[in-house]
């Protein structure tokens, strides 16, 4: 099989990275999932831009550290030496003079201060501690290049605070303003770019539980406004747009919606929404400027979403399925799983019923128009000669059972009027027949009265045509898979005895095999890289079993848990399974972990020493992969030199870490921040798995420690993985 290489991929780079080739057993990988949280902090990193966001509470309670940053595309989670820990409540702010964001707090007994730069959380000792502050605010002054930090709760709790903090890059210092706002929480502060000031706004507090109230801060003192109108609640959060060079306020309205209203400067003026669409009430409001306006990240609920405020109202951007009962199918020619959320899902579940796969995380795609509501236990495969992918039958919740024919393009869902289709039915087996370019259908069951079926059907695009061959097996509870080295369609029934039966196009035979998996319902996918089928137990202690057209055999390798549905992932080369109920996504096939580890050492230039990190995990699934270099001169020339061996050279009073053979790769000149990205399309090709390859930046700087003229960072061992 060959593989398709991005053309933007360094092709010197890939001659090097095949050099080091590795082997891996075939194992089991679960891959990250964004957990829901609510009540976390985000902020809009200018300098690299980022929406970067921390915990804290994630489903069912527990509180999560984890640092999650969106690029446009998705979040990705980061991984650092340090991490400020498991904080609730904490709040952050973008220092847009040092490009650090920086969070303080977060519980009881907490006084800590901590600042992200990209690449890794750095704990500040301060000369001067503020109190244990939780649930308290903090935002940007960009003139005065200071950080601004007001109120929250005190502990013994109920007490609050009153106090006006700010954040010079070193140290906090305590303000003494003739005039402050009461002691509150839950309230937010913004930069207004209007009136060059930090507008608070709400909050709430034992003795004073609504404190609508709107203040300034210049710098010196606050100053209670007096707008002709003020949102209807008391608490919201407020967010600058630097692109409309305006305040956005988000509140939640008295019908739950997600309201929003703008400052003018002097009033609060609110913004009509048409949309009936709203982000959860308790998500994280903040500026991003891939959309150029405000997004909700996450909320309460199970599904973590991403929303975006548009002219109209709120637009889902990003969501993550919660679905426990649905039908995969595999759409090689767009590099996408396709996911149908079936009826019997029960728990809060996703409001979208079609996702799809990208090799990375689940898409949602919102439609207009699909299947009925109500559907369970459907037919579905997805049709390679027309790009369609193909849902038939199933029961509703009224017990009712359907024969109609619907197909999914990739944009929307259509439903299909054929002149005949088989009777109306459920928990039959469909798969797609690559060699002859048509659907095949087998079985399934109604009830009130019971009939089982046991016919053959097949979808040429625009007909159901019935097949009549000599040998019709009389299964139930089947599985179906395509196995496309041998142009053979598999069934495997369960019901009470394992068989494996064999569809040619014209006639079904059983196939007697030697061993056989556990009598259980078995999901099967069919790798076409390895060119055998996969099926896992779905019954009792999960099982791997590997079919190779002749026998089963048994896979003894870790296996998830069992009730799954299995599709095969293009992009990954790797077999897809997601599991039913918990919302978990495996991938079964050589898997090698990606890592990206700092060797060596760097030599100053200008700006310090500068960093060359890794954006994500050099994965096969991270199509958005890129090198980062920060802390660099500004306005700089810098190089990355790539290798598959390190050294250590001396260069003057730096150390060369990259070895030979090794090609030079150009990234954009840094910004005012001394930060520039390389973007690195990574070839999927499953021999590459393992490779590990060096790298380090070289930044051309006057002040540059090597020969007056150049800096450098620390090594990055990167290893190639899945």
């Amino acid at each position: 099989m060959i593989a398709t290489i991005p053309r933007t991929f360094p092709a010197s780079l890939l001659l090097l990275l095949l050099t080091h080739t590795v082997a891996a057993q075939a194992t089991w990988l679960q891959t990250p999932e964004i957990a829901s949280r609510n009540r976390s902090t985000s902020v809009w990193d200018s300098w690299r831009a980022r929406v970067v966001n921390f915990g804290p509470i994630g489903p069912g309670g527990p509180t999560l550290g984890e640092t999650l940053e969106w690029d446009g595309l998705g979040w990705v989670k980061r991984t650092s030496d340090h991490l400020p820990g498991a904080l609730a409540s904490a709040t952050m702010a973008f220092d847009a003079a040092r490009g650090e964001t920086v969070l303080y707090g977060g519980g009881i007994g907490n006084q800590t201060t901590w600042v992200w730069d990209g690449h890794d959380w750095q704990q500040r000792v301060t000369a001067t501690l503020p109190p244990d502050l939780y649930s308290h605010t903090m935002s940007n002054d960009p003139v005065r290049q200071r950080v601004v930090m007001f109120g929250g709760r005190l502990s013994p709790f109920p007490t609050y605070s009153a106090q006006t903090w700010e954040w010079d890059g070193v140290d906090w210092i305590l303000r003494a303003p003739a005039t402050s706002p009461s002691a509150r929480s839950d309230h937010t502060t913004a930069w207004d770019p209007i009136s060059q000031r930090t507008l608070l706004y709400g909050g709430s507090s034992l003795s004073n539980p609504a404190t609508g109230d709107t203040w300034a801060w210049d710098g010196s003192n606050w100053s209670q406004l007096s707008p002709a109108n003020s949102p209807p609640s008391t608490t919201g959060r407020m967010v600058t747009d630097p692109i409309g060079n305006r305040v956005l306020l988000l509140v939640l309205s008295a019908t739950l919606s997600v309201d929003a209203w703008e400052w003018t400067g002097s009033n609060w003026v609110q913004i009509p929404l048409t949309s009936p669409a709203n982000p959860p009430v308790t998500s994280s409001f903040v500026f991003d400027g891939h959309s150029g306006g405000v997004i909700a990240a996450f909320g309460s609920g199970s599904a973590a979403s991403t929303w975006s405020l548009q002219a109209t109202g709120w637009s889902l951007l990003d969501l993550q399925p919660n679905v426990n009962v649905f039908e995969l199918a595999s759409d090689p020619a767009r590099g996408r799983v396709v996911m149908f959320r079936e009826a019997a899902s029960t728990g809060p579940t996703s409001p979208t019923r079609t996702f799809e796969w990208n090799g990375n995380r689940w898409l949602p795609r919102v439609t207009n128009l699909e299947p009925p509501q109500s559907l369970n236990a459907v037919g579905f495969a997805h049709d390679r000669l027309r790009g369609e992918t193909v849902l038939f039958g199933g029961v509703d919740s009224s017990n009712t059972y359907w024969n109609e024919t619907w197909t999914w393009d990739g944009t929307a869902w259509a439903q299909r009027q054929p002149a005949m289709s088989p009777s109306a039915r459920t928990a039959g087996g469909m798969v797609y027949d690559t060699w002859r370019g048509v659907c095949v259908l087998y079985g399934g069951v109604r009830t009130a009265p019971l009939v089982r079926y046991y016919d053959t059907w097949e979808w040429d695009g625009l007909h159901w045509v019935e097949r009549t061959p000599a040998t019709v097996p009389m299964l139930d509870n089947v599985t179906m898979v395509f196995d496309e080295s041998r142009g053979r369609t598999v069934m495997v029934s369960t019901f009470s005895a394992f068989e494996t039966w064999e569809w040619d196009g014209n006639d079904w035979s059983q196939i007697l095999t030697a061993n056989a998996p556990p009598v259980n319902r078995l999901p099967m996918a069919y790798d076409p890289v390895r060119q055998h089928v996969v099926g896992v137990t779905n019954i009792g202690p999960g099982q791997t079993w590997i079919y190779d057209g002749a026998d089963w055999s048994f896979n003894n390798t870790p296996t998830p848990a069992p009730f799954s549905s299995l599709a095969w992932d293009s992009v990954r080369k790797r077999v897809l399974l997601r599991h039913v109920g918990v919302n978990q996504t495996w991938l079964y096939g050589p898997n090698v972990p990606a890592e990206a580890i700092s060797y060596g050492g760097g030599c100053p230039g200008s700006n310090g020493i500068p960093a060359l990190d890794a954006r994500g995990l050099p994965s096969m699934a991270n199509s958005t992969f890129k090198l980062e270099l920060s802390s660099a001169r500004a306005n700089a020339i810098a190089l990355v030199q790539i290798s598959p061996l390190p050294a250590a050279i001396p260069v003057g009073s730096c150390t060369l870490l990259t070895g030979s053979p090794s090609i030079l790769l150009v990234p954009p000149m840094t910004n005012a921040g001394g930060f520039s990205e390389l973007p690195i399309p990574l070839p999927v090709l499953p021999q590459l798995l393992g490779t590990a390859w060096y790298a380090q930046g070289i930044v051309f700087d006057p002040a540059g420690a090597a020969f007056g003229t150049v800096a450098a960072t620390a090594g990055l061992r990167l290893v190639l993985g899945d």
